[in-house]
C-alpha cells in the first residue's frame, strides 16, 4: 500500500513538471533556467526534458537543501 501511495505521489509530481513544462514552452521561456536565466544545455534538456534548472543551479540548490527543486506551480 505505502508503495502505491509514493508511486501515485511521484506521478502527481511529474505530470506538474510536464505542465510546467509546456507552460514554458507556451510562455517561450523554456531551456532557461528559473534560477539564474541562462540557457539550459541541450544535452540536460534531451535527457530531462521537463526541468527547469540547468544543473549548476539544481546542484547548488540539492547542496544547500538536501532536496531537489519543485516544479513551477
Amino acid at each position: 500500500r505505502e508503495v502505491d501511495l509514493a508511486l501515485g505521489d511521484r506521478g502527481v509530481v511529474d505530470l506538474a513538471r510536464i505542465n510546467a513544462a509546456l507552460e514554458r514552452i507556451a510562455s517561450g521561456s523554456y531551456g532557461l533556467c528559473d534560477a539564474c536565466g541562462e540557457y539550459i544545455g541541450f544535452a540536460r534538456l534531451q535527457l530531462e526534458p521537463q526541468t527547469a534548472h540547468c544543473v549548476a543551479c539544481k546542484s547548488q540548490w540539492e547542496k544547500q537543501t538536501g532536496s531537489v527543486p519543485q516544479a513551477r506551480l
